[in-house]
């Protein structure tokens, strides 16, 4: 995150950075605002769909980047999802956890929900309109 935050900063935008829930706001980096935790059921699941919404109103920010495979189905602003692959779906042979299927769902459900993806490579792009 440090090193996403410093890029967006040299930017020289005049933007406002602030991290969504978290257990430890003291490890943000200079320049970083903070929302904590509403409410939300205990899992990952409850914190991206009921929680980072909460979180994101709260703190009436403009667009929320999730930037792990999982984003809000609905919210007030548009979201930005971080995809870095998605070898998961095109090879569920590779990934034989008994809950995988849900895991899978949770993902692709999260990038139709996505205002925009973001990811690491043309080729990686590729893959995940095939798969999306």
């Amino acid at each position: 995150m440090t090193g996403l935050v410093r890029g967006l900063l040299a930017l020289g935008e005049d933007l406002e950075i602030v991290a969504l829930g978290g257990a430890d706001s003291s490890a943000l980096p200079p320049g970083v605002g903070y929302v904590s935790e509403p409410l939300h059921p205990p899992t990952n699941l409850g914190w991206t769909l009921v929680g980072l919404p909460r979180a994101a109103s709260r703190a009436q920010v403009d667009v929320i980047h999730a930037p792990a495979y999982t984003a809000p189905f609905w919210s007030r602003a548009p979201v930005v999802l971080t995809i870095h692959d998605v070898s998961y779906a095109l090879h569920p042979e590779w990934y034989p956890y008994r809950q995988d299927w849900m895991r899978r769902a949770f993902y692709r459900q999260s990038a139709r929900a996505a205002s925009r993806i973001l990811t690491v490579s043309s080729f990686s792009a590729r893959e995940i309109a095939t798969a999306y």
